[in-house]
């Protein structure tokens, strides 16, 4: 009787082949691998934004001259890492009862409402997606805010500077306040307000891990 052909011979690591007998071991490996990734992401220097060293002020065009305010209520944090900016993270959230115009009525209105209608919607909010170098102490953040409920994706150019206990980010960006509901309504049809409003962010903040 002729002797079964014998196939080729399939040389398996010796890693795999201990594995591929062990399922057990397969599904460790995978669970090792995991949470190595999420230490990873939770070894990153987190930050929390220092509102009282902090400003976010905007300004806009009121019956052609130009006017602004600042928001007096605001925190966030984040995580950074200056080797790893593609990891980073940040959320700030504004108190919108807190804006200032310089003038109590004028306050009554922008909180109203018309305004940030802020008895329903208490908080403006921005969240960080992306962050990419452009050089120097140069970033573009990439990121979407939350106004009245409506979201707007942002590209914003901003510094940052980074020591071992402290952090400061600066920058600025222009959105059309329309697109949010504000200053839309039968009292704003009686003023000549521009529709871009620009914000400017000062944020100092400070290393807590």
């Amino acid at each position: 009787m002729a002797a079964a052909a014998s196939g080729p011979t399939v040389s398996v690591p010796p890693l795999a082949a201990r594995i591929a007998r062990r399922p057990a071991a397969a599904v460790f490996l995978l669970l090792a691998v995991s949470l190595a990734g999420r230490a990873t992401a939770q070894d990153l220097p987190e930050w929390v934004i220092d509102p009282g060293a902090s400003e976010v002020a905007f300004d806009f065009v009121l019956d052609g001259k130009p006017d602004g305010g600042v928001f007096r209520a605001f925190s966030g944090s984040g995580e950074f890492d200056a080797a790893h900016p593609e990891a980073a993270t940040l959320a700030i959230s504004i108190d919108t009862a807190s804006v200032d115009l310089g003038n109590a009525i004028v306050n009554a209105f922008a909180t109203s409402a018309e305004g940030f209608d802020s008895a329903n919607h208490p908080e403006a909010v921005y969240r960080l997606t992306g962050l990419e170098p452009t050089g120097g102490d140069g970033y573009l953040a990439r990121g979407v805010v939350t106004i009245k409920g409506r979201q707007q994706a942002l590209e914003t150019p901003i510094t940052l500077g980074i020591g071992p206990n402290a952090a400061r980010a600066e920058g600025r960006f222009e959105v059309d306040r329309t697109r949010f509901g504000l200053g839309v309504g039968p009292f704003s049809s009686l003023i000549d307000l521009e529709p871009m409003v620009g914000v400017h962010f000062v944020l100092n903040a400070r290393r807590v891990r």
